[in-house]
């Protein structure tokens, strides 16, 4: 595939604004919202939804809702796209939530190879000049 330059260079500095834009995840002591949490508080609840209603017309186990409720699941673009249906939002609207969520707590898990978190390792990464 050949790109213009014009696309490579708003393909750089899109790259270079993006890493910027996330840096206030470096800066954050506790994670942000989770997809789930957003679920409940923000559709089920206020709409009066169970679990089990929403599963059920949504065509997902209540297991898989409750798992995501609780933050113990990840919310999948095949759910993003079946949430979005439902409450008339859109697929990028869940996953939003749910990158954020991901990319903090992978920050601050602890590497089990090299026994450091990943905020520390990028300290050490000294970016490359384009």
């Amino acid at each position: 595939m050949v790109i213009s330059i014009k696309e490579y260079e708003e393909n750089v500095l899109n790259k270079k604004q993006t890493f910027k834009a996330n840096t206030d995840l470096l800066e954050r002591t506790s994670p942000p919202v989770h997809a789930g949490e957003i679920l409940e508080e923000e559709f089920m609840k206020p709409l009066g939804i169970s679990v089990n209603q929403l599963a059920k017309d949504i065509n997902v186990s209540s297991f898989t809702i409750r798992q995501l409720i609780n933050k113990k699941r990840r919310l999948t673009p095949y759910i993003a796209w079946k949430l979005a249906k439902y409450f008339g939002t859109t697929p990028e609207f869940w996953l939003k939530f749910q990158n954020q969520y991901d990319l903090w707590i992978a920050l601050h898990k602890k590497d089990k190879k090299y026994q450091k978190d990943l905020k520390t390792m990028l300290k050490e990464i000294k970016p490359v000049k384009i």
